[in-house]
């Protein structure tokens, strides 16, 4: 069963079994006056609600991730994932639902009124039996789908062809642990070798098929849908070598964290029965939340620019009286996939800037920021013009931030698994941004494409969200830099 075709009897399940749960909500509650009402509803009455509802929580589990799997995911952590997004949709139908006369809000707080006690009550029980209803149908829904694959897996149906890179004790211990546990969807259909020497050889009947400059080619001609890599992600070169040559194929990667990764805690750990593995998204998002991302960032880049184009005139007058030279500077950055395209900001630094240093970083205090420079950073005003960047689909709201080619060639030496980071269209602000300041050596490079890859490798629409929110409070508190 493949990943899609798992999403999509997923969300039919759910869609039939939220539509369950809403009609034993309605004979409950109407029929067999389990909660007396005080007037009758006929059935055709529930044709809208169903609608609206259906709507509701396909995009709610969509921007909670409930349509994304592991190939092997825990019954118990995709109950609790199904528990805890009914609790907050339900939570939010409340608060959208609950009649008007029984709240009133007054001087900005919330009050009961005093004669609606009881029909608040009444209202709750009613929220809290819908939410047991749908919760228990799409949980046991969605149990029954996990455990039926599962039984599939373990009698060798719809298993996912894997090659281990690495032909030593690790690739040996991941073989054997994935023989041994057939309920994890994997069939190992062979090991390529970093070394020569090893062609040929066997493994408990599973051979050395090739070595990792055939990798590509094998992936291709055994239909491969993962790659296991077992050595330490701490070797870089080889690393990179899997990655460059598997970017664009539709093929997961899992490789073995160094003792730094789990530690740092920076990227998501998964657990093939007790042995941890990073794993590496071919396919970072899905079609869907990819549509929901464009929208939200077409949204907000025209919403932007319509607030803060009053502002325009201001800041360009503040600009000139303050140092001579453009209002806009418009700089060549690396986009997603490597494409290169140009970044518009309002300009903070003297005109000649770099003129006799080339390409620096800018640092704490820097002399070259100019004095309503130095404010507009603060509040990240400057970035202002970069909606524009948004709106043309060259960037997006939420995402790495773009680097100037001449870094992007040392930071991709220096640190290999950068590129990686290039699988996303660069971002106005971003996880790395609001956890770190700006680059002022190698160190914070590093650090910044830790918090990148975090970002990548657990990526949501509700983590963009959270984003945004924890951007629009450092430009509220002017904490920028």
């Amino acid at each position: 069963m493949k990943y899609t075709h798992l999403s999509i009897l997923v969300v039919f399940l759910d869609m039939l079994l939220g539509s369950v749960a809403l009609l034993c909500f309605f004979l409950l509650r109407f029929r067999a006056g389990f909660m007396p009402a005080s007037t009758e509803m006929p059935l055709y009455n529930l044709i809208y609600p169903a609608g609206f509802l259906l709507i509701y929580w396909f995009l709610l589990f969509q921007l909670r991730g409930l349509y994304k799997f592991a190939l092997a995911p825990s019954r118990f952590d995709e109950l609790l994932r199904v528990v805890r997004s009914a609790l907050v949709g339900c939570a939010m139908l409340g608060l959208l639902l609950m009649p008007k006369e029984l709240v009133s809000i007054t001087g900005g707080s919330l009050h009961i009124n005093a004669a609606g006690w009881l029909d608040l009550l009444h209202f709750l029980r009613y929220l809290l039996l819908y939410l047991l209803l749908f919760t228990f149908l799409v949980g046991c829904g969605r149990l029954a789908i996990l455990t039926i694959r599962r039984f599939l897996f373990v009698h060798g149906r719809g298993l996912k062809s894997v090659l281990i890179v690495g032909f030593n004790e690790q690739g040996w211990d991941i073989h054997d642990r994935v023989n041994r546990y057939p309920a994890l969807g994997y069939r190992v259909v062979g090991f390529i070798s970093t070394n020569p020497e090893n062609a040929g050889k066997e493994y408990r009947d599973t051979s050395v098929i090739a070595g990792l400059e055939e990798i590509a080619f094998k992936v291709i001609s055994l239909d491969v849908q993962e790659v296991i890599v077992a050595f330490d992600s701490a070797q870089h070169a080889l690393l990179l070598d899997v990655i460059t040559q598997l970017k664009d194929m539709p093929v997961g990667i899992k490789i073995l964290p160094s003792m730094y990764d789990i530690v740092s805690g920076q990227v998501r750990i998964n657990q093939i029965y007790g042995f941890p593995l990073i794993t590496i998204n071919p396919q970072i998002l899905g079609a869907g939340e990819l549509l929901v991302k464009r929208i939200i960032d077409i949204t907000v880049s025209v919403l932007g620019l319509i607030l803060f184009l009053p502002l325009f005139p201001v800041i360009a007058l503040a600009i000139r009286l303050n140092s001579p030279g453009p209002l806009i500077y418009s700089q060549e950055r690396v986009g997603q996939h490597g494409d290169l395209f140009r970044i518009h900001k309002f300009r903070t630094m003297r005109q000649d800037a770099e003129t006799k240093s080339g390409p620096v970083w800018s640092q704490k205090n820097d002399p070259r920021i100019t004095r309503i420079g130095y404010i507009l950073r603060k509040t990240r005003l400057d970035e202002i013009p970069q909606l524009w960047n948004i709106l043309v689909n060259e960037m997006s709201i939420v995402g790495p931030r773009p680097e100037r080619p001449f870094f992007v060639d040392q930071f991709v030496e220096k640190f290999p698994l950068y590129r990686y980071r290039l699988k996303l269209k660069p971002g106005l602000t971003g996880w790395a941004q609001v956890k770190h300041k700006y680059d002022e050596s190698l160190e914070d490079v590093e650090l910044k494409l830790q918090h990148d890859l975090y970002y990548l490798e657990n990526l949501s629409i509700s983590l963009d969200i959270k984003i945004i929110f924890n951007t629009i409070k450092t430009v509220l508190t002017a904490k920028g830099q």
